[in-house]
């Protein structure tokens, strides 16, 4: 009987195991202490990926945005898409919200400078093959290009982006939950 209940809670660690290693959606907070502006939403994680054209700068990858709020209030634009920018001078590493179909910009902001020339990006990888990372407290730059509503200066959070690799104890938790899957297996349907 303990044997039985040992193997069934082995098991169930398999269950548990799930998804909890690895995020399902990144989320932002773009937040400006002198004007008390902060701009939330979220990204589905892996991101899909759309054309980026911010006025004939192709050095970027898009996103629809998932819950975009301005200091508290929903914008319900379904145009409204957020263009991640490589490290090369356009919008230097940075991201730019906005509607392509109205062109009416919400924020238009640069990485920080990590070298002359060079823009911290907010992923990894490619334009056609990013990941999206964690970042706490950068500080953006503001560009006025396209006129943003908000222009100026944000302080960017992002969160719920996990490596790939599996941490330690998740493969060790698998490992157990399946020992634990190939006991009941085994007391089931016998020797």
């Amino acid at each position: 009987m303990v044997r039985k209940l040992v193997y069934t809670l082995l098991g169930l660690s398999l269950t548990l195991y799930g998804n909890k290693a690895f995020a399902s959606s990144l989320s932002y907070t773009l937040t400006n202490a002198a004007s008390g502006d902060i701009i939330t939403f979220s990204v589905p994680l892996p991101p899909t990926i759309l054309a980026c054209n911010f006025f004939s700068d192709t050095s970027c990858f898009a996103v629809t945005p998932d819950n975009l709020t301005v200091d508290g209030t929903p914008l319900l634009d379904p145009n409204e898409q957020v263009d991640y920018f490589n490290g090369t001078p356009g919008p230097d590493g940075g991201l730019v919200i906005w509607d392509p179909i109205t062109e009416a910009v919400l924020i238009n902001q640069g990485g920080p400078m990590i070298a002359p020339g060079v823009y911290q990006t907010l992923y990894s990888g490619t334009l056609t093959d990013p990941t999206l990372e964690d970042f706490t407290n950068l500080q953006l730059q503001t560009y006025g290009y396209g006129s943003p509503e908000y222009n100026e200066s944000f302080v960017l959070n992002a969160t719920g982006a996990t490596s790939a690799t599996p941490e330690p104890g998740s493969i060790l938790l698998l490992g157990t939950g399946l020992l634990g899957l190939a006991g009941a297996v085994r007391l089931k349907f016998g020797r």
